[in-house]
């Protein structure tokens, strides 16, 4: 997950922002609280999607109650935020910038 943070905003910066990780891993098999944390987690980057390699133990959310009900919670914040980060997509389309806040880039740089 970590390399994961690090991957995806390095991309922002080599204008490819549609990024993200194979949601509770694509090789081996997961578990109910790594899996619980990535769908958490790759719930706010560009690209969500849970998906792993033929052999591995199914990883669908609703496996595990606790995976769902933190998914549903994560699912909920990420469409809240859909308008935004699309307004942000295409400023970055238009301007080849970062999809990032504005008002952040003028913080950071004053």
């Amino acid at each position: 997950m970590y390399l994961n943070i690090q991957g995806v905003l390095q991309f922002q910066i080599y204008q490819i922002p549609m990024v993200g990780a194979d949601t509770c891993g694509f090789n081996g098999n997961t578990d109910e609280e790594l899996c619980n944390r990535w769908m958490q987690l790759s719930a706010f980057m560009p690209f969500y999607r849970n998906h792993n390699t033929y052999g591995a133990l199914p990883q669908e959310p609703y496996r595990w109650t606790s995976v769902a009900n933190a998914s549903r919670i994560a699912i909920a914040a990420r469409y809240a935020l859909l308008p935004y980060w699309y307004t942000l997509f295409a400023n970055a389309s238009m301007a080849g910038l970062p999809p990032t806040d504005n008002g952040l880039l003028e913080a950071i740089s004053s």
